[in-house]
């Protein structure tokens, strides 16, 4: 049973055994959930139905599935989702790329009639395979130079690239907004003001794998275009930044008792190592739940090392701090032209005592640093990107005709996920369920009005009820999100 609005449900039938649907791989939940969500909400809308796929769990439920699916959306054409393009390909379903590793990590580029130069941090994030490359459908990149940049080096014809955005930035703006402060309502627990100290130091500081695994999966997934030592030197220089970013948080914790600290790590990132070292103040605290949008909604300030967050932080209206002297051996220049630069730790500090006061400014100069580089760096941040991306989708299923492969079933042999790789999934925040699902749409329902005007566009449905998994696998964990039919429309176009 799964509820649409209070003191309403709706008992979901599984889908009609011709139904195929499309499936949208989610990578972390805490940063990619409810963008994906807002993409199935929209393909919903357009009568197709969806499944949000755990990434940790595909190569088991994938296969589980093919015989009802269209089109698959990958995160990232990156040589770890090698092996599922060539299961695709043999099968005959296209399948797509969405780009969820941000531009901001690409080198700024420069006037627009110089000319484009190679750039290592985008080329290894692409899949050498190029034949695999070529039956791409579709990569919805995030900025016009990511594009023309594919393009240009010819991984990809200018007919298999949109420029969408992306659609995780669409929940930091109106109405969207609302939905974050929705689902992140604990996040006022701290009180105002509040100092977001965002750290990024997966690399030093991994969760999942040991630093020397982090260092041989990055070399690995990069095609060898990041070597070891420069690994090992970036490594080395983020461990340092961890611990200054620690030290001088224990310190602005202190200078500033009446201002709540909250250190949030990235959801790669172990917590240990902050737990052992933050001091135990009663304004400072360490929480990593939730998803960053209704956080940053809540912040009065950033303080960051090389983070995409900056550029989020600008597109809610707050100031990003980043101390320069913390060591950067990979500079992010978005990231920079997003921030307010800290020489020392004065600065910050002089900074920040503004901030909390309500007399900090930015110049003009400086303001249109930061509007312009949110558009470099986010293409269009007007909460329309879930919208360009699910158009990208259904035009590429047009091109496509979707599925060309005959649907044989699945194969004989389903293994079930192995326990323990279920279970680590199950007890780590990259698990999410139908109940996640409808709270997010829910919460984006409520923020645009729609809740009491309409049905839902889309109701969420365990894998286990959707009737779309083969019999003989056991518990599948995706959420298929069916069309409610009231509710089926075409995509409305807008501005872009």
């Amino acid at each position: 049973m799964i509820r649409q609005s209070a003191g309403q449900a709706h008992q979901i039938s599984a889908l009609p055994k011709d139904e195929r649907i499309v499936v949208l791989i989610v990578d972390h939940p805490r940063r990619d959930l409810a963008g994906l969500v807002l993409v199935a909400r929209a393909l919903c809308a357009s009568g197709r139905a969806c499944a949000l796929m755990p990434a940790n769990l595909r190569f088991w439920e994938l296969p589980a599935v093919l015989d009802r699916v269209d089109f698959v959306l990958l995160q990232n054409a990156v040589q770890g989702n090698e092996d599922m393009m060539a299961l695709l390909a043999r099968e005959g379903i296209p399948y797509g790329v969405l780009q969820s590793e941000g531009s901001v990590y690409f080198e700024e580029p420069g006037p627009d009639d110089a000319p484009m130069t190679r750039n290592d941090t985008l080329d290894g994030l692409i899949l050498e395979n190029a034949a695999l490359r070529d039956r791409v459908a579709v990569f919805c990149a995030w900025t016009e130079w990511v594009a023309d940049y594919l393009v240009h080096f010819g991984y990809f014809r200018p007919d298999q690239v949109a420029v969408t955005g992306t659609p995780r930035t669409d929940l930091l703006v109106a109405p969207l907004a609302g939905a974050s402060r929705s689902l992140s309502a604990s996040a006022g627990r701290y009180g105002r003001p509040l100092v977001m100290v965002n750290c990024t130091f997966t690399i030093a500081n991994p969760r999942f794998v040991t630093p020397e695994q982090e260092i041989s999966y990055a070399v690995r997934d990069s095609n060898g275009k990041f070597t070891r030592p420069f690994l090992e030197a970036y490594q080395h220089s983020a461990r340092d930044a961890l611990q200054g970013t620690v030290a001088l948080t224990n310190d602005l914790a202190q200078r500033f008792p009446d201002v709540a600290f909250l250190v949030r790590p990235h959801p790669f990132e172990s917590l240990d190592i902050y737990r052992e070292t933050l001091l135990p103040l009663p304004n400072l605290h360490l929480d990593g739940s939730g998803s960053i949008e209704g956080w940053l909604l809540r912040a009065d300030a950033v303080i960051h090392w090389c983070s995409s967050t900056a550029i989020e932080a600008a597109v809610v209206g707050i100031p990003a701090l980043q101390p320069q002297w913390l060591p950067q051996i990979r500079r992010v220049p978005f990231a920079d032209a997003a921030s307010v630069a800290c020489d020392t730790l004065e600065d910050l500090a002089r900074h920040l005592e503004a901030i909390v006061a309500g007399r900090f400014t930015l110049s003009g100069e400086e303001r249109a640093r930061i509007d312009a580089t949110v558009r470099r760096a986010f293409h269009m941040a007007d909460g329309q990107a879930h919208r360009r991306v699910a158009r990208a989708v259904l035009a590429a299923l047009d091109r496509t005709g979707g599925r060309t492969g005959e649907a044989a079933g699945p194969p004989r042999d389903l293994p079930a996920v192995p326990q323990a790789s279920l279970e680590r999934w199950q007890a780590s925040d990259k698990r999410f369920d139908a109940h996640d699902v409808h709270a997010i749409l829910a919460a984006v329902d409520g923020a645009s009005g729609a809740a009491a005007a309409s049905p839902a566009t889309a109701l969420p449905v365990p894998g286990t009820q959707a009737g779309i998994f083969d019999p003989h696998f056991p518990a599948p964990q995706s959420v298929v999100l069916i069309p409610a039919a009231a509710a089926c429309r075409a995509i409305p176009q807008d501005a872009s």
